[in-house]
């Protein structure tokens, strides 16, 4: 009886080294997969720093160059405008104040 017993210690002397074995190399597996985890992280957190810079850029020069488009378009409109005035006044006979002097007969 007592060597059923000292065998089933043995047994399981046997078994918790295996278990202690097991866990260490879970925990060095599990350590490397954060150091691999936060490696990606910081990769994917760069790219996407350096997206974003990039994408800022793309905007804020298509809003630099849309003003400077509407800004172009609307003095060309006022150009216009201020032209057709001028064509006007001297069709409908205004006066220097730009009220129009209407002549009744």
């Amino acid at each position: 009886m007592i060597h059923l017993l000292k065998a089933a210690q043995d047994t399981l002397k046997t078994v918790e080294h295996i278990a202690d074995k097991a866990l260490d190399e879970m925990k060095m597996h599990l350590e490397q997969c954060r150091k691999d985890l936060n490696a990606h992280t910081d990769k994917c957190k760069q790219e996407l720093d350096e997206h974003t810079a990039k994408c800022t850029n793309a905007i804020d020069e298509h809003v630099s160059k849309t003003v400077e488009s509407t800004y172009e378009q609307s003095c060309k409109g006022i150009s216009y405008f201020n032209l057709t005035l001028s064509v006007l006044a001297l069709i409908l006979g205004t006066s220097p104040a730009g009220l129009p002097t209407w002549k009744f007969h």
